[in-house]
């Protein structure tokens, strides 16, 4: 594929303002992105591709930290990982009196890596869900998945050019934050049709093995339709959600799936029954978010377009006040290409689609909400994309406590890593996966 040049220009200038400093300037010049300071005849230079569009790249190489002009010592791993390199000496050389290089190249791995060029692909295969697989990432073959590693490269570049411009302003950096948010697909268990509820339950019988799970399942989907909503599980991790919200003084981002696009994948949700309204509406006035969940098939434009139309019309008839739009897509089905546009067409100011069902880690490269490009317009999107770090069903997808217990280490060593680049841990969590003692452990 090939990339505008002069868009892709514009999009490091932006990177640079957002996340390194606004007193630097960057241009390209022959093989390098010439990096300077106003008034100030020192230069940075980093390596560059021919043709960015067209990268492939085939292995990861680990350096460590101390291979370097300059003192890297307090950099949170003990190396850094680069694209195809296989360079000898320091990865930063001073050149001469006036210029420093830096020769990984790594704005190149930045724009690829955030902008998701290796999800462009017509030969790629897709999940059943048409989802771009983790196991294809450039990231996940090379083991580094659950690093941030666009951060990592950006703390480079503000390290070494601190180190040139000791005056140099850079950008100010954020407060680690932790969002958590829950796509409600299904608010109501006992509303549920009783022979899909009664299919899950054998499932958890037949092939997961677990008797007490299929009877709890069922029992409590019987005992709520009788004694009535307050007894049923999947509203009660919805309180829980708020307990825990309370606790840790942190505000919910609660996603609605209103629209019905496909009988399979789609749950019925009767958005004018009154059970559902005060719910929603106690979440609303607790303070929490309330955002969009455009169902299974909305990557055709005509059911985005109405699914929007829907949650716009159920919020003011509720009174709730969208000040931005907030989506994640139904499965997390996303297409870099498709996507991104119909996100734009339709005003949605916050995306939280990019992550994985069944892996933790940065989709983006990156714990910090970013601007991607719009490939169908050849423009740069509106809409901030935040990365998914942690669904539940990659926490929780075994019934083993040992194999819970080492998930739930790893994903302190990627809460660890977010907190040291000051970024956001976006967590997804559903209603549904809190009832158990394990899972109530496991958040």
């Amino acid at each position: 594929m090939m990339i505008n040049d002069q868009l892709t220009q514009i999009w490091i200038e932006m990177f640079f303002k957002e996340f390194i400093s606004e007193d630097l300037s960057i241009c390209i010049k022959d093989d390098f992105y010439t990096i300077q300071n106003k008034d100030n005849q020192l230069s940075l230079l980093i390596k560059k591709n021919d043709n960015l569009g067209n990268s492939n790249f085939i292995s990861a190489q680990k350096i460590h930290k101390s291979n370097s002009y300059f003192h890297l010592d307090h950099f949170i791993e003990d190396e850094f990982i680069f694209f195809d390199y296989n360079e000898a000496g320091n990865i930063v050389e001073k050149v001469n009196s006036t210029q420093f290089l830096i020769k990984p190249k790594i704005i190149d791995y930045i724009f690829w890596t955030v902008n998701r060029l290796e999800e462009i692909n017509e030969s790629l295969n897709f999940d059943d869900h048409k989802r771009f697989h983790p196991e294809k990432m450039f990231a996940f073959k090379n083991d580094f998945l659950e690093r941030p590693i666009v951060d990592e490269y950006t703390w480079l570049i503000r390290n070494i050019c601190s180190k040139i411009w000791p005056d140099l302003i850079l950008k100010k950096d954020s407060f680690f934050n932790c969002n958590l948010s829950c796509d409600i697909d299904h608010p109501f268990l006992s509303k549920r049709p009783r022979m899909k509820v009664l299919k899950e339950s054998l499932s958890k019988m037949i092939k997961e093995k677990d008797i007490y799970s299929s009877f709890e399942h069922y029992f409590n989907f019987e005992f709520s339709k009788i004694f009535g909503i307050k007894h049923d599980k999947y509203l009660r991790g919805i309180k829980r959600l708020k307990e825990i919200a309370a606790n840790k003084e942190i505000k919910i981002l609660f996603f609605l799936l209103l629209r019905r696009t496909n009988m399979i994948h789609d749950e019925f949700i009767d958005s004018e029954h009154s059970d559902y309204i005060d719910m929603i509406k106690d979440l609303y006035n607790a303070n929490h978010i309330i955002g969009l969940h455009p169902g299974y098939d909305c990557d055709k434009d005509e059911n985005f377009k109405h699914s929007v139309e829907d949650f716009l019309r159920f919020c003011n008839k509720n009174h709730i006040n969208i000040r931005e739009m907030h989506s994640r897509m139904h499965y997390l089905r996303f297409d870099v290409e498709n996507t991104i546009n119909q996100l734009e067409k339709f005003n949605i100011t916050n995306d939280h689609s990019l992550g994985f069902t069944d892996k933790m880690g940065f989709r983006t490269g990156s714990c910090q909400p970013q601007k991607l490009i719009n490939f169908k317009n050849n423009s740069i999107s509106e809409t901030y994309f935040h990365s998914l770090n942690i669904m539940d069903h990659c926490i929780i997808d075994s019934k083993k406590e040992s194999d819970i217990e080492q998930k739930i280490y790893n994903a302190s060593v990627l809460i660890n890593r977010v907190k040291f680049y000051k970024g956001n841990l976006n967590i997804l969590w559903h209603n549904s996966s809190l009832n158990s003692k394990l899972e109530l452990k496991a958040l």
